[in-house]
This record gives C-alpha cells, sequence and structure tokens, in this order.
C-alpha cells in the first residue's frame, strides 16, 4: 500500500504546531483532534522540578510516572455496500482522538534565568514527542482507511465484516508495535547521550 509522503510531512508539520502552540481542543485534521491537558509542577531548582514530576507525572501502566502521555483512541467507522453475488466496504473513516497531558510549571519567576532554559527545552521536547505518538496513529489510521476500502466477499456483507475486523484488529497491533519501537528507540537515544556526557 503506498502512503503519499508529502501528505504525511505536512500532517506531521500541523500536529507539531498544534501541539507546541499550547492550544486545547485543535484540530489537527478533519479526523484527528488533539486535545492537551495539564498538570501542575512547583519547585524553582532542577531537583525540586524533577521531584515533582515524579511524584505528579502521568503513571505508565499504573507504575512509573512519566513527565507527559498521550491517550490515543482510532474509532472505526465502516459501512457496507451489498451488490449481486457478494458485498463491498462502501465507506471508512477512522477518526483518532488523542488527549496530550503535559506539565505546566508555575514557578517560574521564582526561579534562575538557567532553570527556566532548561525548562524551555524539556517542554518543547517534551511536546515533539507526544506529537510524534500522534502523528504515528493518524498514519496507520489513514493506511487503515486505505486497507478496509479495497475489501469486497463473494458471498455476503457479514463476511465482509469480518474481514473489515481482522484488517482493524491487525492494524491496531501494528500501530502499537510502532508506538513501542519509538518510545523504545528514545530511551535509547537518550541513554547513549547520557553516558557521553559523563567524565571520564
Amino acid at each position: 500500500m503506498s502512503v503519499n509522503i508529502a501528505t504525511l510531512i505536512l500532517k506531521k508539520s500541523l500536529l507539531a504546531l498544534v501541539i507546541l502552540s499550547g492550544a486545547a481542543g485543535c484540530t489537527a485534521t478533519s479526523k484527528t483532534v488533539v486535545t492537551l491537558d495539564y498538570y501542575q509542577v512547583g519547585g524553582t531548582t532542577l531537583s525540586q522540578i524533577d521531584k515533582e514530576i515524579k511524584d505528579k507525572g502521568p503513571k505508565l501502566n499504573g507504575t512509573v510516572h512519566a513527565v507527559a502521555i498521550s491517550k490515543i483512541m482510532m474509532i472505526p467507522n465502516v459501512s457496507f455496500q451489498p451488490f449481486e453475488g457478494g458485498c463491498a466496504v462502501k465507506r471508512a473513516q477512522i477518526k483518532v482522538r488523542a488527549t496530550v497531558l503535559l506539565p505546566k510549571w508555575k514557578n517560574r519567576r521564582r526561579a534562575g534565568k538557567k532553570i527556566g532554559q532548561t525548562w524551555d527545552n524539556l517542554d518543547r521536547y517534551t511536546r515533539l514527542h507526544e506529537a510524534t505518538h500522534v502523528i504515528i496513529a493518524d498514519k496507520h489510521a489513514r493506511i487503515l482507511e486505505q486497507k478496509l476500502g479495497t475489501i469486497r466477499s463473494g458471498r455476503s456483507c457479514e463476511e465482509a465484516g469480518i474481514l473489515a475486523k481482522r484488517t482493524i484488529e491487525r492494524a491496531m497491533r501494528s500501530h502499537e508495535k510502532e508506538q513501542l519501537q519509538f518510545d523504545s528507540s528514545e530511551k535509547k537515544r537518550f541513554a547513549n547521550a547520557a553516558r557521553k556526557r559523563k567524565p571520564t
């Protein structure tokens, strides 16, 4: 299945812009909606801010606190068209709904300039990281729409529905795999960077 790279780049730019703008409830495409939410972070030193995030940040898998998190839902809407001797998908739309939870630092005015710059770097990276999660979901949703649009059954709409269900399940597994791979690659990149920064 071919993917329009120019379209994906455009969507990536739009979504990154939405996340970086800090505006809540923005629509990046007609089928992808990103909503921003925040939790308050205090502290005036890096160690204090780090503790605040570890105490208040959203939990991953109910255990480890993260700096930010994206809760992403894909909502399929598929209709079928019977024809003589069979049935085909008439329309397939996959909506992506993403809620991104980010930290908001409330003590900036009381902290030093360097602390503020460090926070800005963290904030930019965090927003772009979560934007990438949404971009991945949007990409898989559009590919899934294309695949669903090719489904035809020589028997019945019931069989076409089973084929569509299987296609959706495979797409969801592929989507989850890429999301986990992205997080894993980012963890490795930061671990390598941390090792390079250590004095020898």
